[in-house]
């Protein structure tokens, strides 16, 4: 079986860890979110916004 590292963090507008029934995001990184981005730069930078990439 492959292992695969995910992670998630839910964050605030200043990217530091979101209080309890704060207005928030939520951010996924991994191999597995979205793997027909990967070493596609050119894609990435088209789709996701500067915050996440």
């Amino acid at each position: 079986m492959h292992e695969t590292r995910n992670s998630l963090r839910v964050v605030d507008v200043e990217e530091k860890a979101g209080p309890s029934g704060c207005e928030c995001e939520i951010q996924l990184r991994g191999g597995t979110v979205a793997p027909g981005y990967r070493h596609r730069d050119d894609l990435t930078h088209e789709v996701f916004t500067s915050e996440l990439v």
